[in-house]
């Protein structure tokens, strides 16, 4: 059985019409066997999201273009805002950046799971830019099949004042997430200057 998506979940995202849509799931013909048994391909966003696009760009393909989604948040903030807050007030880590590059420019920036937490409440609607396919990479925190790899993300651009333990500065942020399936975790794949 398929399952609805969450009325957490944006509704209404409106996706390129260049993007080919599929429906639940992809099934790909296992061609070693000779019965050619099918066997079903998925990612778990696509099949609890069964409008978004798939599949994502493969081997290598890193445009933007190939990786667009739509120009609707996917993802309700309000959601993502109380995860966020929940991750401050709570013993159990509730957001995780899941990616080489992100790791590296949060210690770059000195920016902190907390801090992360903190910008997040302070985005608004108008902070959003579109929503993206992104790969968590092969050396990814998070252990999945290679076509879990990819998340759906809602992209922000925000101007915050962030304190290193240096001295605060303002620094525009640029921040890719999306919650885990379950809508109690973030996962953020980008955040820099």
């Amino acid at each position: 059985m398929i399952a609805k998506p969450s009325s957490k979940i944006r509704q209404g995202c409106t996706f390129s019409t260049k993007t080919k849509i599929l429906a639940a799931f992809t099934l790909m013909v296992n061609n070693s066997n000779p019965t050619q048994k099918l066997m079903m391909h998925i990612n778990q966003y696509v099949l609890k999201l069964p409008q978004l696009p798939w599949p994502p760009p493969q081997n290598g393909d890193d445009k933007a273009a190939t990786r667009f989604i739509g120009t609707t948040p996917l993802w309700d903030l309000n959601l993502l805002k109380g995860i966020a807050q929940d991750s401050l007030t709570s013993t159990v880590q509730r957001i995780y950046p899941v990616t080489e590059d992100c790791n590296k420019d949060m210690a770059k920036e000195g920016i902190s799971v907390s801090d992360v937490a903190d910008f997040i409440l302070q985005l608004r609607n108008e902070h959003y830019k579109n929503t993206m396919w992104c790969h968590t990479g092969t050396k990814t925190q998070v252990k999945a099949k290679p076509e879990n790899l990819w998340f759906p993300c809602d992209a922000y651009s925000i101007d915050v004042l962030h304190d290193s333990g240096y001295g605060a500065y303002r620094m525009n942020l640029y921040l890719k997430m999306c919650a885990n399936v379950k809508e109690e975790l973030i996962f953020t794949v980008s955040i820099h200057s």
